[in-house]
């Protein structure tokens, strides 16, 4: 079977596999963050105990949360396969192919 998913629905569906290709990872968008306009999950923590949220907070909280996504993607699959932005569609077109051969 190939299932074609965002990393945060194998998550939550629990989809294991033996090969997972994760595509264009040097985008920004496989860094996640949980904070917004009027929204901020960490300093509504009852852990969090600084006055205030710094840039470097939420860099550093972002790698965490980036990290603990890629541990439990790790945790699906026997083997991951990564890809760069460079990857054009008939190369993903062919990592698509290899992976039906599997």
């Amino acid at each position: 079977d190939l299932v074609i998913a965002t990393p945060q629905k194998i998550i939550d569906n629990k989809i294991s596999s033996k090969y997972q290709f994760w595509l264009d990872v040097s985008h920004s968008d496989w860094v996640k963050t949980d904070t917004g306009p009027l929204y901020n999950a960490w300093v509504f923590q009852a852990d969090w105990t600084k006055d205030e949220y710094t840039v470097e907070d939420d860099i550093f909280l972002a790698r965490q949360k980036t990290a603990r996504i890629l541990r439990k993607l790790l945790l699906l699959a026997e083997k991951a396969f990564l890809t760069r932005q460079e990857l054009k569609t008939s190369a993903a077109l062919r990592i698509i192919s290899l992976a039906k051969q599997m």
